[in-house]
């Protein structure tokens, strides 16, 4: 996906850049679907193991965590393939009443992964 756009090396000051003071760089945008993958994960996980009771969406962060945009991109968009990987490989655990259980769950994040990584596009295909 990045790659069209250039090596990391060069666009390592490009996907660090806030256009605002409110908004948050294309790194970050990643790193928060990375986290939002790997708490969808979690919650999956739990309601296979039983935890029907304790499954819910993960909480909507309003705020980039705090150390995205110090953190190699490289190193991001590994924790992105390796959340994808995790919360693929629940889903692929769940029977059918499960799937139907965990359908909203599965729902939101792919619906907010679409809407970050179309932003992170955004972004970078900007002047």
């Amino acid at each position: 996906f990045l790659a069209r756009f250039g090596t990391l090396d060069e666009l390592d000051p490009i996907v660090r850049e806030r256009r605002g003071p409110t908004s948050w760089s294309a790194l970050e945008r990643i790193a928060h679907v990375a986290d939002s993958f790997r708490g969808s994960a979690r919650c999956t996980v739990a309601l296979i193991d039983g935890g029907r009771g304790d499954v819910s969406v993960p909480v909507h962060i309003d705020a980039p965590r705090a150390d995205a945009n110090a953190s190699p991109p490289g190193a991001v968009l590994a924790a992105l393939d390796a959340a994808v990987t995790d919360l693929a490989r629940a889903a692929g655990r769940l029977d059918a009443q499960e799937r139907r259980d965990a359908r909203g769950l599965l729902e939101a994040a792919l619906h907010e992964a679409a809407h970050h990584l179309a932003d992170v596009q955004a972004l970078l295909e900007a002047p």
